[in-house]
């Protein structure tokens, strides 16, 4: 638990990065959740959690106060999202206002949409390319959700299907929420669309981790080759 949850907790607090906390804990869970009875250990430390974070020592430090106050700025948009001065009423906008072939990237209007180039990636893209794009983009997120899924189920090595399972689930979690906070439906944060989006040293890391995923779909049949065992394609 102090190596899965308890370390890492600390050190994204401390940034502090309750979204990068939380997607760790997210893919940390799947990851355990795919494991021989991984279920009952996540059960273990999810009632370990709510223990801690119910205790008065974590009610004394603020959190609570501070995220249920960008909580009720978010459930507000709900109420009127064309009445509404939340960042996610903005991007709203925008995308409605891009038409299926877009308005081209020359008159965007900026002021209204500040992290282009980071946050609001996916509003600038759709402005600019149209409807079609956003529609592609939530396609793409779709079929790479589902193929990273079998990579993981044709990995035959147990190490190398939970290490496709982690890396898979925080890509994916960031592709999903950054489309979905972008048209309101999930609560607006500091994630960037990966690969796309200007992320600095974390476009890198993303990339990287894509390699490691590609390749051990590369390896899937390492372990029959190591046994002795033909593969179909060697036959």
């Amino acid at each position: 638990m102090a190596l899965y949850y308890v370390v890492p907790a600390y050190l994204y607090l401390k940034s502090p990065s309750l979204i990068s906390l939380l997607v760790h804990v997210v893919a940390m869970s799947i990851v355990l959740l795919f494991t021989r009875g991984g279920w009952k250990r996540w059960a273990g430390y999810v009632g370990v959690g709510v223990v801690f974070l119910s205790s008065p020592l974590v009610a004394a430090t603020g959190l609570y106060t501070t995220y249920r106050s960008q909580l009720q700025t978010y459930l507000q948009f709900f109420d009127d999202p064309d009445l509404s001065f939340s960042r996610a009423s903005y991007s709203l906008r925008i995308i409605r206002s891009a038409g299926l072939w877009g308005q081209g990237f020359s008159e965007f209007p900026i002021r209204w949409l500040p992290f282009a180039q980071s946050e609001n990636i996916v509003a600038f893209l759709v402005y600019g390319l149209g409807w079609i794009v956003g529609a592609l983009l939530a396609v793409l997120v779709v079929f790479f959700i589902l193929r990273s899924a079998r990579i993981a189920g044709q990995a035959k090595d147990p190490f190398a299907r939970l290490l496709v399972l982690g890396m898979a689930s925080i890509l994916s979690i960031k592709l999903a929420w950054s489309l979905l906070m972008s048209v309101g439906l999930l609560p607006y944060v500091g994630i960037t669309l990966p690969f796309i989006g200007y992320n600095g040293f974390n476009t890198v890391v993303e990339l990287a981790a894509m390699g490691v995923i590609l390749g051990v779909y590369r390896r899937k049949d390492s372990i029959r080759h190591a046994i002795g065992e033909r593969t179909p394609e060697a036959a």
